[in-house]
């Protein structure tokens, strides 16, 4: 580049200075001023191109690097071994499993549940459920004779079961003293109860007030009577009202 520019300097001087015409210069010697008229236009023009070619080559995107050979190895073929065959026909078929049913069992007869007997009562009563007695085989059964003496006692027992539990649901359900008039219990008598005992056999039942045992049906003063002792009370009745203390409570 530096040589190039120098050139173009000294003929640019050169056309500038020229040739002095001195005596011994000839009228035909203007073809060298012709010359340099055009030649430095045409190296302007060269040096231009040459300085765009040399700027282009070396931009940092024109200098890219050679593109990578690719190589395809071709892929081994895989060997294929073929194994023996088996001979099924060496071997025998096996026979089938047959599967034999369970024998059944017989049915085992059942007993029969024990049904309570509802003996006969009267309309009103609470009915009382006797049970009836256990099956028994067939060379063991009863005769006539023992079933009926077994349906009397069944009655007679229901007939006994039948009042208590009457006279036990009526006395339940008797009015505590505290809630009758006050005229009435300014009537009834002082009692202290010292003593409490219930029993289910009514004949065992006691209570023990002011200081003396008294049993159902029995009389204090003369003017209340025991009417029933229930397990955590006292019923009792005073000019036909009927009425219940706590059991162990004095009044």
């Amino acid at each position: 580049m530096s040589y190039i520019l120098d050139a173009l300097k000294r003929n640019a001087s050169d056309a500038e200075v020229g040739d002095v015409p001195s005596l011994h210069t000839q009228a035909g010697v203007d073809k060298p001023a012709k010359r340099s008229r055009w030649l430095q236009p045409a190296l302007a023009v060269v040096l231009v191109l040459a300085t765009a070619i040399l700027s282009y080559w070396l931009q940092p995107w024109n200098r890219q690097p050679a593109a990578a050979e690719v190589i395809i190895a071709d892929a081994p073929e895989p060997e294929i071994k073929v194994l023996g065959t088996v001979d099924y026909s060496r071997f025998k078929p096996r026979s089938p499993v047959v599967l034999t049913p369970e024998p059944e069992s017989d049915p085992v007869a059942q007993p029969l549940p024990q049904q309570p007997i509802n003996a006969g009562i009267a309309n009103g009563e609470q009915e009382a459920l006797v049970e009836a007695p256990p099956a028994t085989n067939d060379d063991q059964r009863l005769g006539g004779d023992e079933l009926a003496a077994l349906f009397r006692k069944a009655v007679q027992e229901t007939e006994q079961v039948a009042p208590q539990q009457q006279n036990a649901a009526a006395t339940a359900e008797v009015e505590p003293l505290t809630r009758k008039s006050q005229a009435f219990q300014n009537q009834v008598p002082t009692m202290e109860f010292s003593a409490h005992s219930y029993s289910s056999d009514p004949s065992k039942r006691m209570v023990k007030v002011n200081g003396s045992e008294i049993q159902e049906g029995d009389w204090i003063n003369d003017s209340v009577q025991i009417v029933a002792i229930l397990p955590n009370k006292v019923v009792m009745e005073m000019q036909g009202q009927r009425f219940s203390l706590p059991a162990l409570s004095d009044w």
